[in-house]
């Protein structure tokens, strides 16, 4: 750890980070310092990142100010933006109002940290300025009039009762912020007015060397950047990695993937068996995409009182319910019964009779309907308007009906995707002082956004290998750094003006969006910073995306080049092992036996099939094989076809033969023809009620 760091975190410093990754980062390297150094017990480091130690000043200023005030979560702050959009007049101009609330809150969090007023007279407004104008009048008269603070303007609270904390705060230290905004100036410098030290500090510079590698594309960049990362953690177990990816966002799936066959080839043969992983993946999935989750959406979504299939398909085969290890082959058979009904989506009663009438002994799941049909009359008990914290009531009520989060015992992962569940009711609760009562399908909704919105990574213990994105590796020291994608088409990466804030006022106010030259002086800075905060860095680039060739970024201005295109490559297990199978040959000429005095039914399908695959053939017509059927919307071709069948069958059976047709008129056939075709209808009907 930088000496001078430690130095400071021993004087009870307060360290001030830009991220949270980076605040947990140098406590972990503090505490390594001390075990390495004999230690037992140390005073744990004073250090927080920017919003989180913000809050804190304001819970210590809440004792010492005759003021009152709440500040407002996230959730909240975007609950009132999208209610005053709804209440304005504008809301007829756009499609997304939830959307536009995203895009205002950031806008307005901009003018703060700017210290932009909105706006001053004399400045030109387009209609989004002037239609933010109004909203932002109308959110600051709500908090005025409610005693209401947000994260935006919370550091101006801390500067204005700067005093309070002189005896709480010695020494203050931004470590590692690219560049301050206006309003953490002025913080800045109410502290130094008062007497606390302040101080701006970066990490120490340690490269040895740079190096480039040129790669074909971006899959072999990340492959190239997985396999470099084994070899140096071969070369040296105790070793950081840094593995830093701008389009993390975008990257995520791929470099999940790629990594593992590389570093954990042993998942393939174990899937099911955690592993081990020497990496950790910064940027965390959505709350809504973990399985446990996901269930627990779908069954809340039973109260729509029309299933899709896949939402059925999707609890049938969930194991966190009641029933899912004892029941899981019927429910598999029940999931392909209701697949060949035909119905996209049923009510609870169409799935009872299909349940009832329709399906063998073993395609019906008792425990599952006795489950389905509880949670029905709970939901039709309960009142249609509610608080949203009486619906976070109910809708945990409703999952411990169906015993989610299920029978076994939850693993680490799964107990902490269960503890921000419960966080994110909690923030659905908080909306309840900013609303009344509302319907089932409003919460329900509410709630999926908060868990869309919401991204999440379970803690591990902390790994050698770290893959970040460009604002995650602030101020992060590695031993061994790879940093991908740097073409000049993607770095430096240029953020477009705010549409909403008048581009006089962003240039007048220096935002760093508005100016290209900036942003290409920030870019320069990162790139230097990135460059000295490994011992041995990597810059790479794909040569080619698509049919487009690009070139390395002109910001990379590498001395002495030592390309590291010929570093050791490592195979793709899962390859290695199809391609090392051998085919196992045995003779089984055995099929089941067909009972005596029946006859083998079979159409040209059969001989269609025995022509193309013997094996098909004898799966599908000996076997009776057949996989999942795909609903599509309304009838299928195959269904279509069969109520045509059908209302040609109907006429037949009314006209006996053509000499029939010959003796009616034209105006009788076609009273015939409605006739026979509504009654094909009505038979359909009874079959799919749902799709009529």
């Amino acid at each position: 750890m930088d000496k001078h760091l430690s130095d400071l975190i021993r004087q009870e410093a307060t360290i001030i980070t830009p991220t949270k990754r980076l605040s947990r980062h140098l406590c972990y390297l503090f505490a390594t310092s001390q075990v390495l150094k004999g230690k037992q017990a140390w005073q744990t480091p004073d250090c927080l990142p920017w919003k989180a130690w913000c809050r804190r000043n304001f819970e210590l200023l809440s004792f010492r100010t005759e003021k009152k005030v709440t500040v407002l979560s996230n959730a909240q702050q975007q609950w009132i933006w999208q209610d005053i959009i709804n209440n304005s007049r504008y809301k007829s101009q756009l499609l997304q109002t939830m959307a536009t609330a995203q895009q205002v809150l950031h806008a307005y969090e901009l003018c703060q940290e700017s210290c932009v007023p909105i706006f001053p007279d004399g400045v030109y407004l387009n209609e989004d300025a002037f239609a933010f104008k109004h909203w932002a009048h109308a959110y600051e008269k709500q908090k005025h009039e409610n005693n209401w603070l947000d994260d935006a303007v919370l550091p101006d609270y801390i500067t204005k009762y700067a005093a309070e904390l002189k005896n709480n705060l010695t020494k203050i230290v931004f470590y590692d912020f690219d560049q301050l905004t206006t309003q953490q100036h002025k913080l800045k410098q109410a502290f130094l007015d008062i007497g606390i030290e302040v101080e701006e500090c970066d990490p120490r510079e340690q490269n040895q060397y740079i190096s480039s590698s040129e790669q074909l594309d971006s899959q072999s960049e990340i492959w190239s950047a997985a396999c470099w990362a084994k070899q140096c953690l071969e070369e040296n177990n105790n070793a950081t990695i840094g593995i830093i990816a701008p389009n993390l966002n975008k990257l995520r799936d791929k470099l999940e993937y790629t990594f593992a066959s590389v570093l954990t080839p042993q998942k393939w043969l174990k899937p099911n068996k955690p592993q081990y992983k020497p990496y950790t993946i910064s940027l965390g999935k959505p709350l809504s995409g973990y399985p446990l989750i996901h269930t627990a959406i779908n069954l809340l979504a039973l109260g729509k009182r029309k299933l899709s299939i896949k939402t059925l398909s999707d609890i049938l085969h969930s194991r966190f319910i009641t029933g899912a290890t004892e029941e899981a082959s019927k429910r598999a058979n029940f999931d392909a019964a209701l697949r060949r009904v035909g119905e996209q989506q049923m009510s609870f009663y169409t799935l009872y009779q299909i349940a009832e009438k329709r399906c063998k002994e073993h395609e019906k799941c008792e425990r599952f309907l006795e489950l389905l049909k509880t949670f029905e009359v709970s939901f039709l008990s309960h009142s249609k308007q509610q608080t949203l914290h009486e619906w976070t009531i109910s809708f945990s009520n409703w999952l411990i009906d169906f015993g989610w989060p299920g029978e076994r015992t939850l693993n680490s992962d799964e107990y902490q995707t269960l503890q921000a569940w419960q966080e994110s009711l909690t923030q659905l609760a908080s909306l309840d002082q900013l609303t009344k009562s509302v319907s089932f399908s409003t919460a329900l909704f509410q709630l999926s956004r908060l868990l869309t919105e919401t991204r999440f990574q379970p803690e591990t213990i902390e790994t050698p290998i770290q893959i970040l994105g460009m604002t995650a590796a602030a101020g992060m020291q590695f031993d061994y750094l790879w940093v991908m994608e740097m073409q000049d088409d993607k770095w430096p990466a240029i953020t477009l003006p705010n549409a909403y804030i008048p581009i006089a006022c962003q240039r007048d106010f220096k935002i760093l969006s508005a100016s290209i030259d900036a942003q290409l002086t920030l870019a320069k800075h990162v790139t230097q910073k990135l460059s000295a905060s490994a011992k041995n860095v990597v810059f790479s680039y794909a040569k080619q995306e698509g049919d487009r060739i690009c070139r390395p970024s002109t910001l990379i201005n590498i001395q002495n080049e030592k390309t590291t295109d010929e570093f050791k490559q490592y195979d793709d297990y899962k390859a290695v092992l199809l391609a090392s199978s051998r085919m196992e040959k045995f003779f089984d000429v055995d099929g089941p036996e067909i009972p005596a005095g029946k006859i083998a039914n079979g159409t040209s399908a059969l001989v269609k099939d025995q022509s193309n695959c013997p094996f098909r053939a004898f799966a599908r017509h000996r076997l009776y094989a057949k996989s999942l059927s795909e609903i599509d919307i309304g009838l299928s071709a195959a269904e279509r076809g069969n109520l045509i069948h059908c209302a040609l069958q109907f006429l037949w059976q009314r006209l006996k033969t053509s000499g029939n047709q010959a003796y009616r008129s034209e105006t009788e056939l076609i009273k015939v023809i409605r006739s026979v075709v509504k009654e094909a209808i009505q038979k359909q009907i009874a079959q799919q009620p749902e799709t009529f």
